[in-house]
């Protein structure tokens, strides 16, 4: 979280300041001491680590519960190692470079749960053409590029972390295209789609919660 201390002087006189916390060009605290700011403020940035922490733990049991239950339908549908896979490759992107989440997280889970399902459906039914596969990869690539890190409500992110995530996501990215193209020059092209579902799918979400936060913007 970004806070940002300012001070003005009351009726134009020096010696009498005002020493003002800000975050998000609100004003959280405004005292006559740097000293007394500094106080208050600890309190407003123990509640924001804790909500960060909070969500942090949360989001780990979420997908940790919708990966076990990927595997078990994926078990079911005999295509487990197609679902190792496609976690494998898409869990670190869309923790990276982030993107729509639901407000509860019940429904994130489900949600997450019917994402699974419909990709091992998908991956199962249609094969990707080599033409398909670079041209997904190419335009997967340049969106992930321009956009990520998208943040949510429920995780803001200050412009620190919005780099660290952003070198992050283009470490995976140059990561999953190497070994994209490893398996596609290889002619192992039914498991390089399974990379390009991985990145199309991070896309999308990262793409809806990209177009929500200019949404929310403007109301």
């Amino acid at each position: 979280m970004k806070y940002r201390i300012e001070f003005h002087s009351i009726n134009d006189k020096p010696k009498n300041l005002k020493f003002m916390a800000l975050k998000n060009n609100q004003i959280l605290e405004e005292t006559n001491t740097l000293e007394e700011l500094s106080r208050r403020l600890v309190g407003y940035i123990n509640k924001d680590e804790n909500k960060v922490i909070e969500f942090g733990i949360e989001m780990i049991k979420m997908l940790s519960v919708a990966a076990i239950v990927a595997i078990l339908i994926a078990m079911i549908m005999k295509m487990l190692p197609e679902a190792v896979f496609f976690l494998f490759t898409f869990i670190p992107l869309r923790q990276n470079a982030g993107g729509y989440h639901t407000r509860h997280r019940i429904t994130c889970a489900i949600m997450s749960v019917f994402i699974y399902i419909f990709v091992l459906i998908i991956i199962k039914n249609f094969e990707f053409n080599a033409l398909m596969q670079i041209f997904l990869c190419f335009i997967d690539s340049l969106i992930i590029l321009c956009f990520a890190p998208v943040e949510n409500e429920n995780n803001e992110l200050d412009d620190k972390d919005k780099q660290i995530y952003k070198m992050r996501t283009l470490n995976i990215l140059i990561l999953e295209s190497l070994a994209f193209s490893i398996l596609f020059i290889g002619n192992q092209q039914s498991w390089s789609g399974i990379i390009i579902m991985s990145v199309t799918v991070a896309t999308m979400l990262l793409s809806i919660g990209k177009l929500q936060n200019i949404i929310i913007n403007i109301r």
